[in-house]
């Protein structure tokens, strides 16, 4: 069970999110080069964060899917 991880409301940025970094592949993903999947749901996230939603288009997401 996760536990809720206490958020720095100074960190939160234009929509109320906050970047975080992706994660590490493992040693056989690295070794296959297969792609993390929450990874496209990290960036996408990290996108919004640093942008207004209006201003993100649909190649952006196209791009990290």
């Amino acid at each position: 069970m996760r536990r809720c991880v206490c958020v720095d409301f100074a960190d939160l940025k234009q929509n109320g999110l906050q970047s975080t970094p992706p994660h590490k592949p493992g040693f056989f993903a690295r070794l296959l080069r297969l792609p993390v999947k929450e990874n496209a749901i990290i960036e996408i996230t990290n996108l919004l964060a640093e942008k207004t939603i209006r201003s993100v288009s649909l190649t952006q997401d196209a791009e990290i899917l």
